[in-house]
């Protein structure tokens, strides 16, 4: 027969004791890769308005409207000004800068913007990254916004986008077909909603490479159609992007010359 090993008992003990605190100690140490960003904890007023009816924009309080008497619109009139307050509307901790947004509009006729796909889909409160579009490509990473309403606002979450994921303290979300979220009313002051968005990369370089997507619709084509401007715009327009050889430069140039020589005021001529 042939003799067994022998091990202590105690020392067996010490050392699987000794394995598993190295294990959680090593663990713990090492950073972990998060599936999904870790949104603040959210405490807000509730807000248990539903939907009724179809999706209208709400009034926006800088342009003239048109719609029905409760501010109800698809459409906004650049031909008015209102006048800017200095108070605060919200507060937004953030984790990084952003360009925020909120309603979209798609076609432009004769100084008036209007958006013309009136389609949405609705949703619960909490969207999780499933029921949104996949990342873009080249995005620099995720970050959170926690937006807290200080006075009375239409009822649309703006936020940075691309959206990863969000949430609002309301019956249910609706998003309409240019991937804005609207909820059942206005928001409300004490009214709290959070929301993670990707990091896109908006460098130069990064924007100078992308070539863009120009599978317009038929009335998205006017916009590269330089016909519905004077000759002398024309002329203007080709002298002071003459050395761009890209969109993105062409885009810089006129922008640098029109804050060069314009003011822009909302003050009616």
């Amino acid at each position: 027969m042939e003799a067994g090993v022998r091990v202590p008992a105690r020392a067996l003990t010490l050392m699987l004791a000794a394995g598993i605190l190295g294990g959680v100690g090593w663990f713990v140490a090492v950073p972990q890769p998060t599936a999904i960003p870790i949104s603040p904890l959210v405490i807000s007023l509730p807000n248990f308005s539903s939907f009724k009816g179809d999706l209208e924009s709400p009034a926006l309080p800088l342009v003239q409207l048109t719609g029905d008497p409760t501010g109800a619109t698809t459409s906004v009139d650049l031909h008015f000004r209102g006048r800017l307050g200095d108070a605060p509307v919200m507060y937004v901790r953030t984790g990084a800068p952003a360009y925020w947004r909120g309603l979209v509009f798609d076609q432009y006729r004769d100084g008036v913007w209007t958006a013309t796909n009136h389609d949405y889909r609705e949703m619960q409160p909490f969207v999780p990254p499933r029921f949104l579009p996949p990342a873009p490509p080249h995005n620099l990473g995720t970050f959170v916004q926690t937006f807290r309403v200080l006075r009375p606002l239409p009822g649309v979450i703006n936020a940075a986008y691309p959206i990863e994921s969000l949430y609002a303290p309301v019956t249910a979300l609706r998003e309409d077909a240019y991937g804005t979220f609207h909820t059942p009313g206005p928001l409300r002051p004490g009214q709290t909603y959070s929301v993670v968005s990707y990091l896109p990369d908006l460098s130069p370089e990064s924007l100078r490479a992308d070539e863009g997507n120009l599978s317009l619709s038929d009335y998205e084509r006017e916009y590269l159609d330089s016909q519905a401007l004077s000759a002398r715009g024309r002329r203007l327009a080709a002298d002071i992007t003459n050395e761009a050889t890209n969109p993105f430069d062409s885009v810089m140039a006129l922008t640098s010359y029109l804050q060069a020589n314009y003011r822009y005021t909302l003050d009616l001529p």
